[in-house]
């Protein structure tokens, strides 16, 4: 559920709230390439990223939102954000380690 508070001064403004679950480390082992034989460690892979709905920021709104999610070994966190659709702006942010 993600709960976005009223903003007076964002009033008729829209937004693009998307979803993701990200996996905190990840690591690859390259065979292939001029990386080849090494391993590569990772950070914040997103595995799923869900556009969720265009909201009216000047108003409050409550969403549930359902995704697949499988843990990953190093531990995963959720991160929602809103995006303004015309700069690409990131407006607000918030994560939840899960």
């Amino acid at each position: 559920r993600i709960d976005l508070p009223a903003s007076q001064s964002l009033k008729g403004a829209r937004g693009v709230l998307y979803v993701a679950i990200a996996d905190n480390r990840a690591e690859s082992h390259v065979a292939r390439g001029e990386n080849s034989g090494r391993s590569l460690a990772h950070v914040a892979v997103t595995r799923v990223l869900k556009q969720v709905a265009t909201i009216d920021l000047g108003n409050g709104t409550a969403t549930d939102v359902t995704l697949p999610f499988q843990s990953g070994s190093s531990g995963s966190r959720l991160v929602a954000f809103v995006q303004d659709p015309r700069s690409g702006h990131v407006l607000a942010v918030a994560v939840q380690k899960l």
